[in-house]
């Protein structure tokens, strides 16, 4: 869990439920507790508000020319050269190889990971800590050699970006991260799909918290890097995360979020009301996802005190059938079904709040139907603004973005406006774009490749997430190069060997002097490949000023972006931020 507390909390009745508490981050706690005690510990004083934790997803060639990194690694028209030495970046994650060329030394002779927590294996836990294993050494981690089974390379290619020594990779130069002389340590998040359904995220908090925590016992600045996310979510920077995580940062501890890749998936609708006109009216088809089954997500918000009401049936070519009643507000949990043209039938299971912790009205949709007709759904409200987005995931972790979808006639269909989701919306966190780096290369097959439609280098990226928040912050703070990127992968995750799902993304292969194992590196794309660019930026700027806080560096690198011809003098700061890295 997530609480908030206040000062009458009693930590000792906490422990007579068997509850352990875990990061303070000032009033906003993380806490494990018995699912049989929750009821007892919500009626305890000194709570104000908790939620459960919500879950997120999991060549530097052109990167490192666009964003001017080779320059300060050369120290060309600066006092000394940057390499990140001196500073720690954490990378919140998954898929980490702890054996790869790419996080020892350029001379390949020392491991730069001080820590590791795999925080969803059994193990000795990091101190104050109940879950997971933390590995504190070399030896611990090679002989560990990865965190989890079948958990792909993402965090892996992120480290790698940010940090990553260039041994394996085509030129080891050019193929460096932007801070390769940085100290390193990961976390591996546990993925929980209903983590992210109720924004907690308790996990990713006390992983911030053990990287700055490390960090300051080193007596050193750390940046941290989370290319993870979600659509779901206020995105006012007013939940318990956002605020713990304002609250974990400061001086010398500094947050990285990508921005996310939703622009492209009319993923969200919106409307503002007014007493002439007070409906929206969308449609959502439901999809099959991994299971087989047909099943959707919608998570609604309106304006702060405000409120809305909800409609839903079945449509099929061009008419509506079996209409609900109009639900409003009421604070409860209802479920009832729809039948379809073809007597199948929709099951929705809706669940309301007049207020929740933002004073927002709030109401998620979860969908599962047996049924190939489309959901109708209609919005009612007399003021203030409606928005709605679409996200499904499951425990088997492979995420579905519906779209809203218009007919020409009385539905309205999606846009990619406020696709930024919760982390994004992060008031301290640094929130990254991206924009196009490269679009062609050549794999491993000697085969030409390109990613359409980014295939102009410059531009903004096609799937990077729009802004602004729900309050109206500029989000995202910058833009830096997304892809095409080439970084180390794990040498224990077949999609990226030469046959596997991604073989045709693989450039180069690295067989290591230490082990005879084959190390590959592979291009990719998307926001999770721009934050650690920016994060390994951030860890040279901190080499030079520990002391520098996210609202400085935020201002630095707005004063400092780049304008051109694809951001105009003036950008659109909903999609630009302030600039170019």
């Amino acid at each position: 869990l997530l609480i908030k507390v206040n000062r009458q909390v009693d930590e000792a009745r906490f422990t007579g439920l068997g509850a352990i508490v875990g990061t303070k981050a000032g009033n906003i706690w993380t806490i494990r507790i018995p699912a049989t005690e929750v009821q007892s510990f919500t009626e305890l004083h000194g709570i104000e508000y908790f939620e459960l934790a919500p879950t997120v997803r999991m060549q530097m060639d052109s990167a490192r020319y666009y964003a001017n990194v080779d320059s300060a690694a050369k120290g060309i028209g600066i006092p000394m050269p940057l390499t990140g030495k001196g500073v720690v970046i954490g990378v919140l994650d998954g898929g980490f190889d702890f054996t790869n060329p790419a996080f020892y030394d350029t001379t390949y002779s020392t491991l730069r990971i001080s820590r590791a927590w795999v925080q969803d294996i059994p193990g000795t836990p990091p101190t104050g800590y109940t879950y997971g294993a933390e590995f504190r050494d070399s030896f611990a981690l090679l002989q560990k050699q990865y965190d989890m089974d079948n958990f792909g390379s993402h965090g892996n290619a992120c480290a790698a970006i940010a940090a990553g020594s260039g041994l394996g990779s085509k030129s080891a130069s050019a193929g460096r991260g932007v801070a390769f002389e940085s100290e390193l340590v990961f976390v591996t998040v546990p993925t929980t799909y209903l983590d992210w359904r109720e924004m907690n995220m308790a996990t990713i908090i006390d992983g911030i918290n053990y990287v700055f925590s490390y960090a300051a016992s080193q007596g050193k600045p750390a940046v941290i890097n989370g290319s993870m996310g979600s659509v779901l979510g206020a995105r006012d920077g007013g939940s318990l995360f956002a605020q713990a995580c304002d609250n974990l940062s400061g001086p010398g501890r500094i947050i990285a979020f990508g921005a996310g890749n939703n622009r492209a998936d009319n993923c969200h609708i919106g409307k503002t009301f007014s007493a002439t006109d007070t409906i929206l009216r969308t449609l959502v088809p439901i999809n099959e996802v991994d299971s087989g089954e047909h099943r959707n997500y919608i998570d609604v918000w309106g304006d702060s005190l405000h409120t809305f009401c909800l409609r839903f049936g079945r449509y099929k070519n061009g008419v509506v059938l079996d209409s609900s009643v109009v639900y409003c507000l009421d604070n409860a949990t209802k479920q009832f079904f729809l039948v379809g043209s073809d007597n199948d039938t929709c099951f929705i299971t809706l669940t309301t709040k007049s207020e929740d912790y933002n004073t927002r009205p709030h109401a998620t949709i979860d969908i599962f139907s047996t049924s190939e007709d489309t959901l109708a759904v209609s919005v009612y409200a007399t003021v203030g603004a409606v928005h709605m987005w679409q996200e499904y995931f499951d425990e088997s972790w492979v995420t579905y973005w519906g779209e809203f979808v218009g007919n020409g006639t009385w539905a309205t269909a999606g846009d990619g406006d406020l696709t930024i989701g919760e982390m994004g919306c992060v008031k301290s966190a640094i929130t990254v774009g991206a924009s196009v780096s490269k679009a062609y290369w050549r794999n491993l097959q000697n085969q030409n490749m390109w990613a359409p439609p980014n295939t102009q280098p410059g531009k903004l990226a096609s799937y990077s997430s729009k802004g602004p928040t729900f309050d109206n912050r500029i989000k995202p703070d910058i833009i830096a190069p997304g892809g095409m990127i080439a970084a180390a992968q794990s040498s224990f995750d077949a999609s990226h060997f030469p046959g596997g799902a991604y073989a045709p993304l693989i450039v180069s292969r690295y067989t290591s002097p230490h082990n005879g194992r084959d190390y590959y590196h592979a291009v990719g794309q998307g926001t999770s490949y721009a934050a650690p660019v920016v994060s390994g930026v951030v860890a040279l700027m901190l080499q030079v000023n520990p002391q520098l806080t996210p609202d400085i560096i935020k201002s630095i690198l707005s004063r400092t972006a780049t304008k051109d011809n694809f951001t105009t003098s003036t950008p659109d700061a909903s999609l630009w931020g302030a600039g170019k890295l």
